[in-house]
């Protein structure tokens, strides 16, 4: 735990997530499966072009050393589908455990549509959907990898000790837009949330207005990639002046940002996707806000678990 910039803590997520490539790609094609055990078709789909990159990249990792691959995957396409590998894989394992009834079916067929990359996405069009939804599924199934179950999909709902949560999802596509999607998303829980004993979260991922996309982050034997995701949140800090400081609904109680790269970890000869969770508190305890402050960290303890 560290301190921001404005008094508040933030709350790393440290346990996190490095799947190696071969991994990866078995991720995906037990993706493919299971949606055909469903009965949806994912050939012509951006998973299926996920799978055919994936091994070509695989093929280059089996006759080439691992630091001419760096050098020529290190760009955007390879960072979707490394990322987008993984979090396929996980959504297919976490919300495939989820009964019928709850199983967002609709949403599942969505998050298969759209480009690899984001730049190839039209603003304004159903392009964009697949994304934002596709990023609302990656968390809620990496909250079930930490025992975090969802109980709902009309946004993200779930419950922890005792307590209901609902959780707008943002995916920042443009700096210019930052302070809109936040309060967007603010406005949107403060009209959810239905009774004072619920809790919201905003989930905002980072990836695209932090320059993530495309590269590969080295680390050398000893180094960690936890300071690098510090930088990277005290950097969002100063770029876009955190515009959550003004909120009023007390119900809102936490920011809960996710930063995703690429790693290649020189010491084990291994390039994959990390995934991190950070949480920015918004209670404190001299608004007699204690006992959702234990409630958040105890959650950020939780999230910092896979199972």
């Amino acid at each position: 735990m560290l301190g921001g910039p404005d008094g508040r803590d933030i709350v790393l997520h440290m346990a996190f997530t490095l799947r190696a490539f071969d991994r990866v790609l078995e991720d995906i094609r037990e993706a493919r499966d299971w949606y055909s055990e469903l009965g949806i078709n994912t050939a012509g789909t951006r998973l299926e072009t996920i799978e055919q990159r994936a091994t070509l990249l695989l093929g280059d990792m089996e006759r080439l050393p691992r630091e001419e691959v760096v050098e020529r995957w290190s760009n955007t396409d390879t960072y979707y589908v490394l990322s987008d590998g993984v979090a396929f894989g996980r959504i297919a394992r976490e919300i495939g455990k989820l009964g019928p009834n709850l199983l967002p079916r609709r949403k599942l067929r969505t998050i298969l549509e759209g480009p690899l990359v984001p730049t190839d996405e039209v603003a304004g069009h159903s392009s964009v959907n697949a994304r934002n939804i596709f990023t609302e599924l990656e968390l809620a199934a990496k909250m079930s990898e930490c025992g975090i179950i969802p109980t709902g999909f009309d946004d993200l709902q779930f419950s922890f000790r005792g307590t209901d949560f609902a959780l707008e999802s943002k995916r920042l596509v443009s700096r210019r837009r930052v302070r809109y999607n936040v309060e967007e998303a603010y406005g949107q829980l403060h009209r959810r949330l239905s009774t004072d004993q619920h809790r919201g979260l905003i989930s905002l991922t980072l990836e695209k207005v932090m320059d993530l996309e495309g590269k590969i982050l080295r680390l050398e034997p000893g180094d960690s990639p936890n300071e690098a995701v510090i930088e990277v949140i005290r950097d969002f800090d100063s770029r876009f002046g955190q515009p959550w400081k003004n909120f009023v609904d007390t119900r809102v109680v936490g920011i809960l940002l996710i930063v995703r790269f690429l790693c290649f970890t020189v010491s084990s000869n291994v390039i994959g996707p990390a995934y991190y969770l950070v949480m920015r508190p918004l209670v404190r305890p001299d608004r007699f806000q204690s006992s959702d402050r234990e409630i958040l960290l105890a959650l950020a303890d939780q999230l910092s678990t896979s199972r």
